[in-house]
């Protein structure tokens, strides 16, 4: 491989130390007003060299094309030669700077610069630029005896796969199968022979979304399509279908088109009620694979219908320990009952029995006589209260459900799950705040006391 000062010298490029005739003829027939470039391959020491040349054909130097070389390189090397390039704002690349005569150390991007004086006609060492540009000469390439059969696809980055071939040959499979080649790819190739049949089934889709979604279709046994649908949406997935009974029995593709589904604008669906409903199909022992289940087309209706009949089977199952259930539950109640609250306009009742629960969820056309929400307050995870009218306290009119533990509200809801007007929220915040203080002035309390008797 040439040296920096080697490259530098012309000569050492043996007959086409200048510009080549076919490099001439492809300048004066695609030579336009904005800049361009084309690169030609040369074979020096049984190694492939690029060199880059920059053109352009501009109306106010009275259309004389005009073109320069501005870069030389090895596709193996850490360095390069370039000349006449100035920064813009499209890259970020160190450039020589005609004021100070050296390579600048500040980062900028890079464009073809017209001719200039002298002085800055002159080569500076970098990185490889990159610059995208036609190769006009590729049969070079299989000239080279290093390179006769490495099967380079026009379609992929010149550079990249020259480097990734030399690390590993295998390469060669990618560029006769037209697949881009990627060092992920390559590496799970060598690891997994049957991921390369995988591949070559599949190289359109590979190249169309990339290889994270390739590797992931074949580890999930899903298209690639989905899979890149899956990496996308994948994290978000997860994390809102976490904690969900038995999710783990569905695939990745299955749980990102549920995400999908609930979050379309059309029918989107919260995830409490979600959650609400999806306990009720595991419950009932429901197939989750069909998307009749999962993804049901009237979702209210369908929750109503599911939650009710889990409630059936639910109440069922637990008969006999019905008698016992309520009476640990009217006593947590009684416990509650000292934090009922009434305003001018609204008061907020404790329910005293599983019954008050029921009524409500049935009268309000929401969950919370099911679903468990009774058992969660029998066992001090929440507290259930009734937001009614002053002027009518028996008929049922928002819900809240509050947890002691995050000492927060996590649910509000009316008729049919809507949400409230912002004055019945005000005076719910209200009635929270002052439980919230009340319930942090005992935890006090009772760490002194236990302090005092430890």
């Amino acid at each position: 491989m040439l040296t920096v000062e080697e490259l530098k010298n012309d000569i050492n490029l043996g007959p086409y130390w200048n510009t080549p005739t076919e490099v001439l003829s492809y300048i004066f027939k695609h030579a336009s007003s904005h800049s361009s470039y084309c690169t030609w391959l040369q074979i020096i020491g049984g190694e492939i060299y690029m060199r880059t040349w920059a053109f352009q054909c501009k109306k106010t130097d009275n259309y004389t094309t005009k073109y320069t070389e501005v870069e030389r390189y090895c596709p193996l090397s850490d360095y390069a030669i370039r000349r006449n390039m100035r920064y813009t704002m499209y890259g970020y690349f160190p450039v020589y700077e005609k004021e100070t005569k050296k390579a600048s150390t500040t980062w900028y991007g890079y464009s073809y610069n017209s001719f200039y004086e002298e002085d800055f006609d002159k080569w500076f060492t970098e990185k490889p630029m990159g610059i995208y540009s036609p190769i006009i000469n590729l049969q070079k390439l299989f000239e080279c005896e290093k390179y006769k059969y490495c099967g380079y696809n026009p379609k992929d980055s010149f550079t990249k796969y020259i480097r990734e071939y030399n690390k590993d040959p295998m390469v060669e499979y990618f560029g006769k199968m037209g697949l881009r080649v990627s060092s992920m790819l390559v590496k799970k190739c060598r690891k997994d022979r049957q991921f390369m049949r995988f591949l070559r089934d599949r190289v359109s889709e590979t190249n169309t979304w990339g290889p994270a979604a390739a590797i992931e279709a074949y580890k999930s046994h899903m298209s690639i399509r989905e899979a890149a649908e899956f990496n996308q949406f994948k994290n978000k997935a997860l994390r809102w279908t976490r904690g969900f009974p038995n999710i783990n029995l569905l695939n990745a593709s299955e749980r990102i088109k549920i995400y999908r589904w609930a979050h379309d604008s059309f029918n989107y669906v919260n995830n409490y009620l979600y959650l609400d409903y999806w306990r009720a199909i595991v419950g009932l022992g429901l197939d989750l694979h069909d998307t009749k289940n999962t993804m049901p087309h009237d979702f209210q209706r369908m929750h109503d219908l599911r939650v009710n009949q889990w409630d059936s089977e639910r109440s069922r199952r637990n008969r006999k320990k019905d008698a016992a259930f309520k009476k640990e539950f009217a006593l947590k109640a009684k416990e509650w009952k000292p934090y009922e609250m009434q305003g001018d306009t609204y008061a907020v009742v404790v329910p005293e029995r599983v019954d008050d629960l029921v009524r409500e969820g049935e009268l309000l056309h929401h969950c919370v006589g099911k679903m468990g929400y009774d058992k969660r307050m029998a066992k001090g995870q929440s507290l259930i209260v009734f937001i009614r009218k002053v002027e009518d306290i028996e008929t049922p009119y928002v819900t809240v459900e509050y947890l002691p533990e995050t000492k927060k509200i996590a649910q509000v809801y009316g008729e049919h799950d809507s949400k409230p007007d912002d004055d019945v929220r005000a005076f719910v915040n209200e009635w929270a705040k002052k439980l919230t203080k009340d319930l942090k002035k005992k935890e006090r309390e009772h760490e002194l006391q236990e302090a005092v008797n430890g």
